[in-house]
C-alpha cells in the first residue's frame, strides 16, 4: 500500500495527464471550433473504464468518455491489445452526442496488462452528410447527418489502419482539416499514455491502481458534500419546443440524492441530433 504522500503525487500526475491531453489537442488541432471554441473533452479512466481525471474543455463531455470506453470494452473484451486506438462517433455504438463529436480511446498497458485508458472527444468541422458542417436541421435519419464510426480500430497493435483514415477523409468536405484533427487526438492520447506508463514504471501498477480508487472515492465524497449544501425540494420545469409538445422534466433533491424525472417528457421524434 502506497503512503498518503505518494498517492497524492500519483493523483496529481493523473490530473496532469488529462490536462496535457487537452493542451496537446488544443495546440495541434486544425479546426477553430477545437482550438478556439474548445469544444473538446479529455480524460483518464481506470482499466475498467471508470473516470479518474479530466482535463479542461466542456464539462458535459466528461460523462461521454467513460461511457465510450465502457462500450468499447463491452464489445471488444479480451481482444483489446497494446497499441490499439479506437474511434467512434455513433450514438448507437459508444458515442453519446452527435456525429461531429468524435471519440478516440486508447488502452494503456504496462507489463502486458491494461492499467488505464486515455480518451478524448472533439467536435470536427465536417464529417460528411447532407450539409456543410454536418449539422442539418431538416433530416429525419442519422444516415443523412454524416459518416458513422462504430467503435472501430484506428490503430491495431500500433499499426495504422490506412483504409479507415482514407474513408474518413473521403467523407469530409474538409479532408485536410479532419485529418489534422484526427492526428491531434492521436497525439494527445499518446502524450497522456506515455505519462501513465512512466507512473506505473516508477511507483508500480498496484500503487497506481490504489491512487485511481482513491481519486474516485474523493470525487464521490466531494459530490455528496456539494449536494448536501443544496436545499432539498422538488422542482418541475416545462419548456416549449420549436415543434411538438413542450418538454417536461422534474428535479428532486432529497436525502443526499439528485433525481431527474423524465417520465413526462415527450416521446422521441424523427429529427436531427
Amino acid at each position: 500500500m502506497a503512503d498518503a504522500f505518494t498517492g497524492t503525487v500519483i493523483r496529481g500526475a493523473l490530473d496532469a495527464a488529462a490536462q496535457e491531453m487537452f493542451d496537446t489537442l488544443r495546440r495541434t488541432a486544425m479546426s477553430p471550433i477545437i482550438y478556439e471554441v474548445l469544444d473538446v473533452g479529455t480524460g483518464v479512466t481506470d482499466a475498467e473504464g471508470l473516470l479518474v481525471s479530466s482535463g479542461a474543455g466542456i464539462p458535459s463531455f466528461v460523462g461521454v468518455l467513460d461511457r465510450s470506453v465502457s462500450a468499447i470494452r463491452a464489445r471488444h473484451g479480451d481482444r483489446i491489445a497494446e497499441g490499439d486506438v479506437f474511434v467512434t462517433n455513433d450514438p448507437n455504438h459508444g458515442g453519446v452526442t452527435h456525429l461531429c463529436d468524435v471519440v478516440l480511446a486508447e488502452p494503456v498497458f504496462h507489463a502486458g496488462a491494461c492499467i488505464a485508458w486515455v480518451a478524448s472527444i472533439a467536435h470536427w468541422s465536417d464529417i460528411g452528410g447532407k450539409t456543410p458542417g454536418s449539422m442539418p436541421a431538416d433530416v429525419t435519419d442519422i444516415v443523412a447527418e454524416g459518416l458513422r464510426l462504430p467503435m472501430v480500430r484506428l490503430f491495431e497493435g500500433g499499426l495504422r489502419n490506412a483504409a479507415l483514415f482514407d474513408i474518413i477523409a473521403a467523407n469530409s468536405r474538409q479532408p485536410d482539416v479532419v485529418a489534422g484533427d484526427l492526428w491531434a487526438q492521436v497525439a494527445a492520447g499518446r502524450r497522456a499514455a506515455a505519462l501513465i506508463r512512466r507512473l506505473a514504471a516508477r511507483y508500480g501498477p498496484a500503487a497506481l491502481r490504489e491512487a485511481m480508487d482513491e481519486a474516485q472515492e474523493l470525487g464521490a465524497a466531494r459530490a455528496t458534500r456539494g449536494l448536501g449544501q443544496l436545499p432539498e425540494g422538488h422542482w418541475p420545469i416545462e419548456a416549449p419546443q420549436d415543434h411538438g409538445p413542450p418538454w417536461r422534466a422534474a428535479v428532486t433533491l432529497r436525502g443526499g440524492t439528485f433525481t431527474v424525472d423524465l417520465r413526462e417528457a415527450p416521446d422521441q421524434t424523427a429529427g436531427p441530433s
